[in-house]
């Protein structure tokens, strides 16, 4: 999972791998992309620790959860999630999503929107606009293309691609999870009063910043788009960027100690929003002055 238990704490096989600490600052829960698993999270904790204290979610039919049924329907697994970190929430927390974890992060903050306990600031990774729906499907595809696929945008090494049991194992989550993604019921209309803050690769085949941009339609609150090196898996190649940018955001919206991220362009998507002045109107305008950063990419 990433972490060691700490003193105290009790070790878990459902959705958090640990009771959380009570003494914490700020939580992150963090949820990993279709097919992967909360190990896709390693070494977060350590990297934010102590002032973010990470808990990545474990959904079912993974690593130690791997002889239950993965949950296909989303609003069940919506529900399942929610029901297994509510009590957790009692601490200032935040939520980052990748991919369909983003969207399963953006509906985890509804929620808790909708019941009195906002999260300080939700985080997305690449994925687009919420109401656009899933950039990527596979029903169509074989088992062979779609590990093809998973080779393609970095979900699967060449390597792995050699073991069939492994490659039947990535597959057959990969397609769990997207049917639980392409069953979400469409988004609401109403932005949430959550900070958002979403990233996107430089690289990415699958979502590009002009899908990213339209998060900022989906809150009440301010808006940044950041660009990352790498492509649609960016947090694994761009990992100690992202958790720099944001530890840097949530000591901006918490008040912890934090210094500027590092890295990486800053974009200002105002101009990306022309026509849309409702939207305009909620951006924040804030893009980090960052030393090396062309003038055109901020």
């Amino acid at each position: 999972m990433g972490r060691t238990a700490r003193a105290g704490t009790q070790r878990s096989t459902g959705y958090l791998d640990r009771t959380p600490d009570p003494a914490d600052r700020v939580r992150l829960f963090c949820f990993h992309h279709a097919g992967a698993a909360a190990s896709t999270f390693a070494g977060w904790a350590e990297a934010l620790q102590p002032r973010v204290a990470v808990y990545p979610v474990q959904l079912p039919g993974r690593e130690n959860r791997v002889r239950e049924a993965p949950i296909t329907d989303f609003g069940r697994l919506l529900d399942a999630v929610v029901d297994a970190v509510e009590p957790s929430l009692e601490r200032p927390y935040a939520l980052y999503g990748h991919s369909m974890g983003a969207a399963l992060a953006a509906a985890v903050a509804r929620r808790q929107v909708e019941r009195g306990r906002p999260p300080v600031a939700l985080f997305v990774g690449g994925y687009p606009d919420p109401r656009c729906g899933p950039p990527l499907a596979v029903s169509a595809l074989s088992d062979d293309e779609v590990a093809d696929l998973l080779v393609r945008i970095g979900g699967m090494s060449e390597v792995v691609r050699r073991y069939p049991a492994w490659v039947r194992t990535a597959v057959r989550l990969l397609r769990g999870d997207l049917a639980a993604l392409h069953s979400q019921p469409p988004t609401g209309p109403d932005p949430v009063p959550v900070p958002v803050r979403a990233y996107v690769g430089d690289s990415d085949p699958l979502v590009g910043r002009a899908d990213a941009v339209g998060w900022a339609a989906y809150t009440s609150s301010s808006f940044r788009l950041r660009v990352l090196p790498g492509g649609h898996l960016f947090h694994l190649r761009s990992g100690d960027r992202l958790r720099a940018d944001i530890a840097a955001c949530l000591g901006e919206l918490t008040s912890l100690p934090g210094g500027r991220p590092d890295g990486g362009a800053s974009v200002d998507v105002e101009d990306r929003l022309a026509g849309h002045a409702a939207a305009e109107q909620r951006l924040d305008r804030v893009v980090d002055a960052l030393p090396g950063v062309p003038p055109a990419d901020r």
